[in-house]
């Protein structure tokens, strides 16, 4: 693997030619909005998974058996 630094980015080169540009990027993140509510998940064997609020939610790819 062939690879080159510049100051701002780095250029690879891989075993099938292919070649790669990294350039390093600085980001402020967004501030975000404090979260009012929580809810729980839990994974069971009777529900695939039940909420902390009481809802059941079934896994539409599985039919219940029974």
């Amino acid at each position: 693997m062939l690879m080159a630094f510049l100051p701002w980015a780095a250029v690879s080169k891989d075993a099938f030619n292919r070649y790669g540009v990294f350039v390093p990027v600085e980001e402020e993140p967004e501030p975000k909005e404090p979260v009012k509510t929580q809810v729980g998940i839990d994974r069971g064997l009777g529900e695939p998974v039940s909420l902390s609020t009481g809802k059941m939610c079934r896994n539409p790819l599985f039919p219940s058996q029974g």
